[in-house]
């Protein structure tokens, strides 16, 4: 059962955990709404693709051995409102964690930022998650409520990644691959952004360049 697309989640996994230090990778079929993700707390690298589970839009298991990790839920409730995202990488690498830690935005400060995002990466505040319950499901499900409020306002081509306040980085795309660029991506956004500040610098670019350089990348 979706044997390409675990391959792609199974592949998709290795390479964050090789280059965004945590994390992990989901992705959903559209055509059958079964989401395709890697059991918990077993490593990657002793897994096959063979061993990634299928689950329903619920959380059941519908082929594969093992649990299902308490994070997919704020995924299944993200591919759930926001249909224009198949695939989501969820990882904590440093500067974007720190940015999320700090509860911040990452302010658009120069060309390699603007040409990715119409504005800032956004850090969302965790409204309803911090009124819920200890039970990990019911948090994470609120995690992705959270997320999707901000998010149905804008556009996966506005916003391909953002953080989420004191837990990390959660990057969108219609792809695996495109998802684990888009990680990448707000990482290195983050980290510039760091030593920009660390540098002296304070002044975000107009936002009629940051539109301009997001509209000239877009016709090459």
């Amino acid at each position: 059962m979706l044997e390409a697309l675990k391959i792609k989640v199974w592949e998709t996994n290795r390479s964050v955990g090789e280059k965004l230090e945590d994390g992990f990778c989901s992705a959903i079929d559209r055509e059958t709404g079964l989401i395709v993700l890697a059991p918990r707390g077993v490593d990657i690298e002793k897994l096959s693709y063979e061993d990634m589970l299928v689950v329903d839009c619920t959380g059941e298991i519908v082929e594969g051995d093992g649990d299902i990790t308490h994070d997919a839920f704020a995924h299944i409730e993200i591919y759930s409102e926001l249909e224009e995202i198949s695939s989501i990488v969820e990882a904590s690498p440093t500067y974007a964690a720190a940015f999320a830690q700090a509860k911040r935005n990452i302010p658009v400060y120069g060309a390699y930022h603007g040409s990715r995002y119409l504005g800032a990466v956004p850090c969302i505040d965790l409204d309803s998650a911090n009124e819920t319950s200890d039970d990990d499901k019911d948090f994470e499900q609120n995690v992705g409520a959270d997320v999707v409020a901000v998010l149905k306002n804008t556009t996966l081509a506005y916003t391909p990644a953002c953080l989420v306040a004191s837990l990390g980085l959660l990057a969108f795309g219609t792809t695996t691959d495109e998802a684990l660029k888009n990680a990448l991506a707000a990482e290195k956004i983050a980290r510039l952004a760091y030593v920009t500040e660390m540098l002296g610098g304070e002044e975000e670019i107009p936002f009629s360049l940051n539109e301009k350089l997001f509209l000239r990348r877009r016709k090459r």
